[in-house]
């Protein structure tokens, strides 16, 4: 084997491999956040209400748009105040006196990618059975200035406040990227390829 021709081989090699990487990056970079852990978890009874609702994401969240609601069996939002963020841990302090009773928090965040993710958590306070809570119903806002609860169909999230679905620029920058880095490869195969016809 002649060395111009090992050396297009080596080119092409690694510019494969380059390829395969830069493919594998985006995929990785669209991921979304997923919820690890809740305090109090999915089901779980507890014997008296929570002072504050913790969640922990498998990334750092974005502080835009977060929104928990902890309503009861009638609707009533008992989210006392904003959210806070530290890192993928997110922390919704809860209005005292909430009566036993069946509870959802319902929760939207910005994952780190940039796409707002939601679900709901069930979970029950005190031992009386609760008719089961409807989910079709999305977070709405609590009440900043903390104190009474409010109830969700009063307090719903203005259309301005919605976060902006990031991950679609993300997406596209990704995309660019990776087409940019497929046409630079092939240009660089086509290269020694036709050095190697010409090289006696």
């Amino acid at each position: 084997m002649t060395a111009p021709r090992t050396r297009a081989l080596t080119a092409i090699s690694a510019a494969t491999v380059l390829l395969l990487t830069v493919g594998i990056g985006a995929g990785t970079a669209t991921a979304h956040d997923q919820l690890l852990s809740s305090t109090p978890a999915e089901g779980q009874v507890l014997a008296e209400a929570p002072a504050e609702i913790s969640m922990q994401f498998s990334d750092d969240v974005l502080d835009i748009g977060g929104v928990v609601v902890v309503a009861d069996a009638a609707g009533t939002n008992w989210a006392d105040g904003a959210l806070s963020l530290n890192g993928g841990t997110v922390t919704q302090p809860v209005i005292p006196g909430a009566p036993d009773g069946a509870y959802q928090i319902r929760w939207r965040v910005v994952s780190a990618d940039g796409h707002p993710i939601s679900d709901v958590i069930n979970f029950t306070i005190g031992e009386t059975a609760q008719p089961p809570l409807t989910t079709g119903q999305q977070p709405s806002s609590a009440d900043e200035t903390g104190g009474d609860p409010t109830s969700t169909s009063d307090a719903a999230v203005a259309s301005s406040s919605t976060p902006p679905d990031l991950g679609i620029v993300v997406i596209a920058a990704w995309a660019i990227g990776g087409a940019a880095a497929g046409i630079g490869v092939y240009a660089l195969i086509a290269i020694l390829i036709r050095r190697r016809k010409v090289t006696p």
